[in-house]
């Protein structure tokens, strides 16, 4: 692994450990359980928005395990 890709994944570590992240993500999960209620849903266009809000809140979310996943991948190669 080169020291600048150590370096970004060490960067993220920081972000994943702090106060900040921890709040964003609870945050984020408050958001997701109001964006998958379909109860006001009325049309199609709706549907495919509501469904584009929860793709982009879920690549947030998950952006800790992803990160993970890659660096465990990179140093087992």
């Amino acid at each position: 692994m080169t020291p600048e890709l150590q370096e970004y994944y060490d960067s993220q570590w920081t972000m994943f450990a702090s106060k900040g992240w921890q709040d964003l993500i609870e945050d984020l999960e408050t958001l997701e359980e109001g964006v998958e209620n379909l109860r006001t849903v009325t049309n199609n266009d709706e549907l495919n928005f509501r469904k584009g809000q929860l793709d982009i809140l879920r690549l947030i979310m998950e952006r800790k395990a992803t990160c993970e996943k890659t660096f465990e991948d990179l140093h087992d190669e």
